[in-house]
Parts: structure tokens; sequence; C-alpha cells
């Protein structure tokens, strides 16, 4: 059985296509499937700007509550650049973004 592309795993597969190679994605929902959280990580935007990192953090959210399927069950999404200290499903630090009521987003 495939999976839906705008699955939780389709959304993580689409936004690492959308950056280069080098960037690590996770997706996850949480809070009883109310908040989406995206965590990428990737040296170019280590280096954004508070401004920048405001910026590329709202338009991945508006971008993810068109395609995701269960957007419309959302309350929140967060975006947040980081640098992750292990593998997969590990913890991370110097986490940059912010998080997105789904109103500011439409």
């Amino acid at each position: 059985m495939r999976e839906s592309p705008r699955s939780v795993d389709g959304i993580q597969r689409a936004i690492e296509s959308e950056f280069e190679r080098e960037t690590r994605v996770e997706v996850a929902t949480i809070v009883d499937s109310s908040h989406l959280l995206v965590l990428l990580e990737n040296p170019i935007l280590d280096t954004l700007s508070a401004s920048l990192v405001n910026d590329k953090a709202r338009a991945l959210a508006k971008k993810i509550m068109i395609s995701y399927a269960a957007a419309s069950t959302l309350e929140s999404v967060t975006v947040r650049f980081v640098k992750f200290l292990s593998t997969r499903g590990g913890s991370y630090h110097r986490a940059k973004g912010r998080s997105f009521a789904v109103t500011e987003l439409r």
C-alpha cells in the first residue's frame, strides 16, 4: 500500500526535496495530533538572521497547510531550524524558528 503524499511522511519528503540533500527533516504530530512539528537541519539555514528565520518558517508552514491532508485538524504548526545531536528521533539544540496558530497561516 502506498502512503498518501499528503501524509506526515509525504510532507517530510516534500520538504527534503525542496532543500539540498544535506538537509535533515523530521516531521511529527504532537498534542493529540493538533500540532505539527517540523525540524530542519541544514548548514545554510543555520546562518539565517532572526527576520529571515521568521519569514522562512512562515512560508514553509503556509505550504504545509496547503498540502497536508489533515490540515483542518491542526491548531498550530511549529517550524524549527536546528542542530541535531544524535540519530533520527534524537534531541537537538540551537533551535531557531517559530510556532504559528493556524489562523495566522490563512
